[in-house]
């Protein structure tokens, strides 16, 4: 399936008007996973390994490798990227992308633009996506439990982004992206398991 996925991702990011990145992200992260495709027998990433061979295992798990340092390089860039912004630094840029940006909140929840007139709320917003940020790309060398405590976070930060900018779809691809990064193949002790059915 990644091929005739790619293909429509790759020609949604080209032809949209207004991308948002997501799209972007989705397919470079698909180019990445062609040969874990191609080359793994499994139905998909969460089955037990079975009767591969070694050089599609080493090929399958190094595509996988792969897609974890494109996305820890992501966000790792974000935070670089955000530190040379005076507005990041000084915690004021929440404030000026709730109330005067086009992005802002819609008006269902627009009590949540009067949060971010406060400086000490916006402030401490602002560093906090750079903190979070910053523990995401660096849990590519960190352990399975601190990894599991980032999986709820960093899925809820991109969803509070999603509701208070309409960036949906970027959430979806975003949250897609944080469970390469952070859950291994194979593990399927985070997800919630269905009575009567085994673990494996």
């Amino acid at each position: 399936m990644t091929l005739p996925f790619l293909y429509v991702s790759f020609s949604f990011s080209r032809s949209v008007i207004f991308p948002e990145g997501g799209d972007t992200i989705v397919a470079s992260l698909l180019l990445l996973l062609i040969l874990h495709d191609v080359l793994d027998p499994r139905r998909n990433s969460w089955s037990p390994c079975r009767h591969r061979g070694a050089v599609r295992n080493v090929v399958a798990g190094w595509s996988i490798w792969l897609a974890k340092v494109q996305v820890s390089v992501i966000y790792a860039v974000s935070v670089l990227e955000k530190l040379k912004v005076n507005e990041w630094l000084d915690g004021s840029v929440l404030y000026y992308w709730m109330v005067w940006s086009i992005y802002t909140v819609p008006d269902p929840i627009g009590f949540v633009r009067q949060i971010f007139v406060v400086p000490i709320i916006a402030a401490a917003s602002a560093w906090f996506t750079i903190i979070l940020e910053a523990l995401l790309a660096a849990s590519i060398v960190t352990g399975y439990r601190f990894r599991r405590i980032l999986v709820p976070l960093g899925v809820g930060f991109h969803g509070a982004i999603a509701v208070a900018m309409g960036l949906y779809t970027f959430w979806l691809s975003m949250s897609a992206a944080l469970i390469y990064l952070l859950v291994s193949p194979g593990d399927r002790s985070w997800l919630p398991r269905a009575r009567g059915y085994p673990d494996s």
